[in-house]
């Protein structure tokens, strides 16, 4: 029988919540076990217990025969065992060569120059499109994800953890994301899947586990599952389908909220992020910006709210400053401040300075308040206001980010990547709370690598590549058409 790492009977408490009741799970070497459930549903937790990044209550971790010793990410490394996280363990500072070599050095010199040669050797090999001489401060969010991916295959572990791994990746990198998972499962290491994409499950996972509000509910064999029957083991029923635009043709007799002229951005090494972008927003409207993920999207995102000024062009907004809001892509990094308390993260959005230069003083019953609201607005899963935000699960931070701006009224919101690692019921309810915004007359501006939910939600998009529009087109333009935009093969109109 193959070797197995698994857990047993673990149980999680964060005071008087229980994250996790008596669960177990386990994985085979040449296995690709998926772990499904909700945001909140107690996966992170149970993974970061695995990989020795929390001690659980009670149960235990063995591999094989021999019993792991829980709180130690070292012997979990030991043991051969590799994290891919969505939120990141890189150093932004080096390159992305020194980063895959972090921990392998031991305190020897290295050729920077050979040192790279060979990291970029590596990554073309593993079919990725990064540059081992580039500072992994200057990558996007889907970029530093493959550097991570890279890192643990260059460690050749035994077993690895797969984080929402295609959550920004394009439609050809997931096919050759799907390629090297199959091959480290031919080769004998056993992969932990985590996805909210049932559809994904399905197509490379040998079993699925599904988890809900911190308990094992059951673990079948792929092969004998569906979407269906997975989505409501996950969820407790059958969800309803995620929410369709009912029209794709918007009237251009709405007014123009946003208008972009030949823009051009550089990024801080001086090399283009964008070139010569221009389109008009319309209230009302939907507008899609897709893409492969670091190809201009965030610097196009920035500019628009004002976070960087272009070197070229014009970008003229119709409304308030105050009536444009941003989601951004990294909710960690941009949008909440870890170790505040989602109360005191909801009261950061009212501080703002009266015509006086004095700030708006809110008490705590006030931010408690807001807080609630906020909570309540899109069913966020927490212990109420004062719990610290870092607590939340990747998903409920999301849905707490969008009713935080969804509050201030906007009259433009910018998208990014909204959806990011949510789980199905959150992704129906963020997207419908999208498409009740362009119902109202907002102007939304959705920039997404998910080019399913482009086609779903938007009355028309274009797609980035390299900084340029290679292409326009609404839901009825060919997808084969839109990936060869995506990847500069083409450019065109539909």
């Amino acid at each position: 029988m193959s070797t197995a790492i698994s857990l047993h009977k673990i149980v999680k408490n964060y005071g008087p919540f229980r994250a996790l009741d008596g669960v177990s799970f386990e994985v085979h070497s040449g296995e690709l076990h998926a772990l499904l459930g909700q945001n909140g549903a107690g996966k992170s937790t149970l993974m970061k217990i695995l990989y020795g990044l929390s001690v659980p209550d009670s149960g235990e971790i063995r591999l094989g025969d021999a019993v792991l010793r829980p709180g130690s990410t070292k012997e979990a490394i030991s043991a051969g065992l590799a994290f891919v996280m969505q939120h990141f363990s890189l150093i932004d500072s080096m390159s992305v060569a020194e980063n895959l070599m972090l921990g392998q050095l031991k305190g020897a010199s290295y050729s920077p120059r050979k040192l790279i040669a060979s990291m970029q050797d590596f990554i073309d090999r593993n079919a990725f499109e990064l540059d081992a001489a580039a500072q992994v401060g200057s990558l996007s969010v889907g970029q530093k994800q493959r550097v991570e991916i890279l890192k643990a295959l260059y460690r050749n572990a035994r077993f690895i953890i797969f984080d929402e791994p295609t959550a920004v990746l394009a439609p050809h990198e997931i096919s050759v994301l799907f390629a090297t998972l199959t091959a480290l499962r031919e080769a004998g290491i056993g992969i932990v899947f985590i996805s909210h994409k049932l559809d994904e499950v399905l197509q490379v996972s040998d079993r699925i586990t599904v988890l809900r509000d911190g308990r094992t509910i059951t673990t079948v064999n792929t092969s004998e599952a569906s979407a269906a029957q997975l989505a409501r083991l996950m969820v407790g029923h059958l969800p309803a389908p995620p929410p369709a635009r009912q029209s794709a043709d918007i009237s251009r007799s709405t007014p123009v909220q946003l208008a972009v002229r030949d823009l051009r951005v550089s990024r801080e090494d001086g090399s283009p992020a964008l070139e010569e972008i221009s389109f008009e927003l319309h209230a009302g409207e939907i507008l899609g910006v897709a893409g492969i993920d670091g190809s201009g999207q965030s610097e196009l995102a920035a500019a628009l709210y004002g976070l960087i000024s272009p070197e070229q062009g014009e970008v003229t907004a119709c409304v308030p400053a105050n009536r444009i809001g941003l989601i951004p892509q990294d909710r960690d990094e941009d949008g909440f401040v870890f170790g505040f308390s989602i109360a005191e993260n909801c009261a950061l959005d009212e501080l703002d300075m009266t015509d006086a230069g004095d700030w708006t003083v809110l008490s705590p019953q006030e931010s408690d308040r807001l807080a609630r609201e906020r909570i309540e607005a899109l069913d966020v899963h927490c212990r109420g206001p004062q719990q610290d935000v870092a607590e939340l699960s990747g998903g409920n931070r999301q849905k707490l980010l969008l009713a935080r701006v969804l509050a201030r009224h906007p009259r433009v919101l910018i998208a990014h990547n909204p959806t990011w690692g949510v789980d199905v019921q959150a992704t129906a309810l963020i997207r419908d709370k999208l498409l009740r915004q362009a119902e109202a007359g907002t102007a939304v501006l959705l920039i997404s690598s998910d080019l399913d939910e482009i086609y779903r939600l938007c009355d028309r998009f274009f797609v980035l590549f390299r900084g340029r529009i290679t292409g326009w087109g609404d839901r009825n333009t060919e997808r084969s058409r839109v990936s060869l935009w995506m990847t500069g093969k083409e450019e065109g109109a539909a």
